[in-house]
């Protein structure tokens, strides 16, 4: 017998039977939905001002839901450095 391939260790190649198959029924994930925590970057931070949108209610009125901004350090950092320019 010939060896096989490489690929055949990622790809079931011989039609042996899957030791791990799909479950017979997919759930939806229950823990996504509003309100909604949205990670904000610092492009979309700079998109609002140019554009004199509030932030929050622009993510409300796009996800129709209730929005938390989440802004993370590296952020405010960033922010901070182009206020100066």
């Amino acid at each position: 017998m010939l060896p096989l391939p490489p690929y055949c260790v990622f790809h079931n190649v011989r039609g042996d039977p899957d030791p791990n198959p799909a479950p017979e029924k997919t759930r939806e994930p229950q823990a996504l939905g509003p309100p909604y925590h949205v990670l904000v970057d610092t492009n979309f931070l700079n998109f609002s001002i140019r554009n004199k949108l509030e932030v929050v209610k622009s993510m409300m009125d796009c996800l129709y839901a209730k929005c938390t901004p989440c802004v993370t350090d590296c952020v405010m950092a960033e922010l901070e450095k182009l206020g100066s320019k």
